[in-house]
């Protein structure tokens, strides 16, 4: 399981520094059962919708603060940042 945190870790890590900017609706979210700093690690299931291409679904993973929980649910809109590659994405925050 760390092996999987650590490679997913290492995806987002190089989508937030070459990736591209989109919004996303989330389709669906559920809890990983891995929690940092008492923080859920959860599996997002995203409809992106990239500028100038044609929307794509995508999976992410993301730990997200328990204060924050609410904002990442069903039906709500974030900003990823996506690979036009392989359509890969990682949640950089909530859309206000």
């Amino acid at each position: 399981m760390f092996i999987s945190l650590i490679a997913g870790s290492l995806k987002n890590i190089s989508l937030m520094s070459k990736g591209k900017e989109a919004r996303a609706e989330i389709l669906s979210v559920k809890e990983s059962g891995t929690r940092i700093n008492e923080n859920p690690v959860l599996d997002f299931r995203l409809k992106v919708y990239p500028e100038n291409l044609p929307p794509f679904t995508s999976e992410a993973q993301q730990t997200v603060s328990i204060l924050d929980i609410q904002k990442y649910s069903k039906g709500s809109f974030v900003k990823v940042k996506y690979d036009p590659v392989d359509m890969e994405s990682a949640i950089i925050g909530t859309e206000k």
